[in-house]
């Protein structure tokens, strides 16, 4: 998941949606409520043990976390900004996935699929801007 940290959230402009702080740190619990899950099923959707008293996140499960709220970054980036737009976008059966939402293929631990799309989807983006001769960071 770090290539798909580094394809997306290096192109990021700004955060849309709130899901990471100015130094770069991810709000864990904005980015499970967006992606409609508590943060508990996270742990079990991400396949990470959760120690009984820790004060933090485990690392491992904060990076899958920033690969999330990368991915949704950038879905709100090429909806405008608008988290209503992402949470609709993230509920909403798609062809692409045989008729599943990304949230259906999240909570069946396909989130790779879901991240892999996305990175797709930017990578194609960022073909099409260059071949109009604009800069990325112009929607």
């Amino acid at each position: 998941m770090t290539k798909l940290q580094n394809k997306i959230s290096a192109s990021a402009r700004r955060t849309h949606l709130g899901l990471f702080a100015s130094d770069g740190s991810v709000n864990v619990d904005r980015t499970c409520a967006l992606a409609g899950v508590d943060v508990q099923r996270a742990f079990v959707l991400f396949g990470v043990k959760q120690a009984a008293r820790a004060e933090a996140y485990p690392a491992s499960f904060v990076a899958k976390v920033r690969d999330l709220a990368t991915a949704l970054e950038f879905v709100a980036e090429t909806l405008g900004g608008k988290s209503q737009a992402v949470s609709f976008w993230w509920r909403s059966p798609n062809p692409e996935f045989g008729g599943l939402s990304p949230f259906d293929l999240f909570t069946r631990k396909r989130y790779k699929t879901v991240f892999s799309f996305i990175l797709g989807e930017r990578q194609k983006h960022y073909r099409a801007v260059q071949l109009k001769g604009e800069s990325p960071g112009k929607e």
